[in-house]
């Protein structure tokens, strides 16, 4: 009864996520017991022990049986007359072994390097190489470029070939080498940018019309952002990013170098945060030079014809507080910093002027006026302000302003 017990409960411990039994198997290096093939819900692949009891001091290391059985199983296709491609996402081109490589070996020496499959003609003559890749990226590029290779991951093979349903006509797999085409995208992007595009960053109270009055007045503008750990873990919605992200080693929110994945971005510290809902993305400080400080302000004479010497309960001139009190979603972007409410002046040259962050975003927009828009203006012409384009106590919000 208990041996019946055991043989059901190791069936189903081998199924692993659905995938076909019997499971692919090999022998432990530490004690000779058989360890099987597995796939789990975060951890894939891995290996571990078929007994339970022999795992009990050691694991099985899977890097090292990864790797193994890829090459075993790819020279054994191989031998037997079927074809592999390859094919490179950048330049989407297909990689084909040569015709005329008859003999497949694993560790092939090549000058200085070592080929983990090496594709041979009757002559012994390498012809063509595979690397697999499962934690360490390939050395010694220069000299293996010399004949055709390509650099695949041990995942994706394992998961290939985990499959009783083999595709007849043979297998194709991504050739993963960092080539030129590659570094010309992603490997430019801060990783602030990174976080932005995969969605874990978020920038939020980034009003146009404030930073140019920012820029202006200090010579800098912040942005801000925050944190969303809510996001979804979608590898395949922006796979290259993903992988540009997972080579840099480094957390996604403070920069710092760790070692990092999909489910988990970020270093220790951050992490810990992050679970304590305490993780703060600090702002970006962007600083603008000379000419163009000069330029915006010019922009801006506008805003000295505003009526000043606003006070505490002063209101907007534009839309006359329209925009004003607490906690309303609809102007949350522009919130004063630390406080869930619209300011109802703008600071100009030590001058409180009343006209709101909303309807000074929305005046800079009507005009033209981005902080990312550089416009020269002739050093002997003087800029005319028209005064009555904005008539004072007119609102941005009224149709016929």
């Amino acid at each position: 009864m208990n041996k019946s017990r055991d043989v059901k409960k190791i069936i189903q411990n081998t199924l692993s996520s659905g995938r076909p039994y019997p499971r692919p198997k090999d022998k432990c290096d530490v004690c000779n017991e058989p360890v099987i093939l597995c796939w789990g819900q975060t951890m894939t692949p891995y290996w571990r022990h078929l007994s339970i009891s022999s795992s009990s001091d050691h694991k099985p290391n899977s890097e090292s049986f990864n790797h193994k059985f890829s090459k075993e199983i790819i020279i054994k296709y191989l031998s037997s007359g079927k074809k592999i491609t390859f094919n490179h996402e950048c330049e989407q081109t297909i990689i084909n072994i040569p015709d005329r490589a008859t003999t497949f070996k694993a560790e092939v020496r090549y000058k200085d390097c070592i080929f983990d499959i090496g594709c041979l003609d009757e002559n012994n003559n390498l012809l063509f190489g595979i690397e697999i890749y499962h934690s360490h990226k390939t050395t010694n590029v220069k000299s293996r470029n010399v004949i055709g290779w390509v650099e695949i991951k041990s995942e994706e093979v394992l998961n290939a070939f985990d499959n009783k349903n083999l595709p007849e006509n043979g297998i194709t797999f991504t050739d993963c080498r960092e080539l030129e085409c590659c570094n010309t995208q992603f490997s430019k992007y801060t990783m602030r940018e990174i976080g932005k595009e995969l969605g874990y960053i978020i920038e939020t109270g980034n009003c146009n019309g404030s930073n140019i009055v920012s820029a202006v007045m200090k010579g800098y503008y912040e942005l801000n952002y925050y944190w969303d750990s809510n996001n979804k873990k979608d590898y395949s919605r922006n796979k290259k990013l993903w992988d540009e992200f997972l080579n840099r080693k480094k957390c996604l929110a403070c920069g710092k170098r760790c070692e990092t994945d999909i489910y988990r971005p970020l270093c220790l510290k951050c992490f810990k945060k992050e679970k304590n809902d305490e993780l703060e993305i600090e702002n970006n400080k962007i600083s603008i030079d000379k000419d163009s400080k000069n330029n915006l302000r010019k922009q801006l004479k506008w805003l000295n014809d505003i009526e000043g010497n606003s006070h505490q309960h002063a209101k907007c001139n534009f839309c006359k507080g329209k925009t004003d009190g607490a906690n309303n979603d609809a102007y949350s972007d522009y919130y004063d910093d630390c406080s869930n409410y619209v300011k109802q002046y703008t600071w100009w040259y030590g001058d409180k002027k009343r006209i709101c962050t909303v309807c000074l975003d929305e005046e800079c927009k009507k005009r033209g006026i981005d902080i990312n828009k550089k416009v020269d203006f002739p050093s002997n012409e003087k800029v005319k302000v028209a005064s009555k384009s904005i008539p004072l106590g007119g609102s941005v919000f009224d149709d016929d302003v």
